[in-house]
């Protein structure tokens, strides 16, 4: 819902917070930021993903990406 809004600041915190998700050794946080929060982005459709990728760190991009195309194989 945030990403809906003019709250650019409170925005940019929660994908810093994706970001630093992506970064995290833990492969449980990985999968969670992967199987949730990714997953869910995606299946909003190409425009709210579009948005939502401005705001993502090169890390996160990077997973968005074979999310992405997991998710076009497993549709």
């Amino acid at each position: 819902e945030l990403i809906e809004t003019d709250a650019e600041d409170k925005i940019r915190r929660c994908f810093n917070f994706f970001e630093d998700m992506a970064l995290s050794e833990s492969e449980d946080i990985g999968e969670v930021l992967d199987f949730t929060i990714l997953e869910d982005f995606i299946s909003r459709g190409k425009t709210f993903l579009d948005k939502c990728k401005s705001f993502m760190g090169q890390r996160t991009l990077e997973d968005c990406k074979a999310v992405e195309e997991w998710f076009i194989i497993e549709e």
